[in-house]
């Protein structure tokens, strides 16, 4: 009798899932910012593609390149920040609005809803890389040019390193009670993040015998964070999808195991948060 009960338990939450799930899909499937997102990295493909041509034409080299994954790489980038800052809102929305207050009184527990828009969240991504990739199989039947193993390999591991962007995003919307702080929270961390990348390639570039002594300090310091954040912080995982492929191997193997261990754990600390916090604003 135990186990069925413990059975029937699990049956109801998966059902309770599953209907925030449709919920939540079907409300982005009637929105128009996926479309724009979708439209916006296959004009994105589109672009570098000209772009690619227009040089091996100018150049006349006769190589059978793939020309592809560079796109990919920014279109998960795209992806990612846009599933940041959808689900850096999610819950923080439906504190505000009260729904989120109606959904607790009711069979839904904090798990359930983080494990919704998780779950809604990598759709919306499959969703956007479809599109890339039908925008891609075209370009390639009208230029000739292969779509390479390169770039289907970067779509499928793309897939679990932007696990812990969103896992990261939905621990954000669990601790804010207000939209707008969350969205800031989340815009700064990316910004702050991006800007250490592009001070650590410009420092890079600075020959050492011209270096002062405060850049090489710097640039030391600055690489040493970079190297430890590159497994902490969420948005380190999606920027190095091209380095990934490239390194291939036990250093591939080890940052995708990495990222879903790190997003599983993320998702657990924002069901703690969600737990703690409550519904209240």
């Amino acid at each position: 009798m135990q186990g069925k009960g413990h059975f029937c338990g699990i049956s109801r939450r998966l059902r309770v899932l599953r209907t925030l799930y449709v919920r939540d899909f079907t409300s982005v499937l009637f929105s128009p910012f996926v479309y724009l997102l979708g439209f916006l990295v296959c004009a994105l493909a589109s672009y570098f593609v000209g772009v690619f041509l227009t040089t091996v034409s100018s150049l006349s080299i006769m190589v059978s390149a793939d020309p592809l994954r560079i796109p990919l790489v920014f279109t998960a980038i795209a992806i990612a920040v846009y599933l940041g800052i959808s689900s850096s809102i999610a819950i923080a929305h439906e504190r505000e609005q009260k729904t989120l207050e109606v959904l607790f009184y009711g069979p839904v527990t904090p798990a359930e809803r983080i494990g919704a828009l998780f779950l809604r969240d990598l759709s919306v991504f499959l969703i956007v890389v479809a599109l890339f990739f039908a925008e891609a199989l075209l370009i390639s039947l009208t230029t000739n040019l292969s779509l390479g193993a390169p770039s289907l390999r970067a779509a499928v591991l793309s897939f679990p390193l932007v696990c812990p962007m969103v896992g990261f995003s939905l621990l954000i919307s669990s601790a804010f009670r207000k939209t707008r702080a969350a969205v800031l929270f989340f815009i700064s961390l990316f910004v702050v993040f991006s800007g250490l990348q592009f001070t650590s390639m410009v420092l890079d570039s600075v020959p050492a015998e011209s270096a002062s002594l405060f850049i090489m300090y710097f640039r030391h310091a600055l690489f040493l964070f970079l190297g430890w954040a590159r497994w902490l912080s969420p948005f380190a995982y999606i920027a190095r999808v091209g380095e990934l492929i490239e390194a291939g191997g036990q250093s591939l193997a080890w940052a995708v195991a990495a990222a879903l261990v790190y997003a599983f754990g993320l998702l657990g600390a924002a069901t703690i948060v969600l737990r703690k916090r409550g519904t209240g604003t």
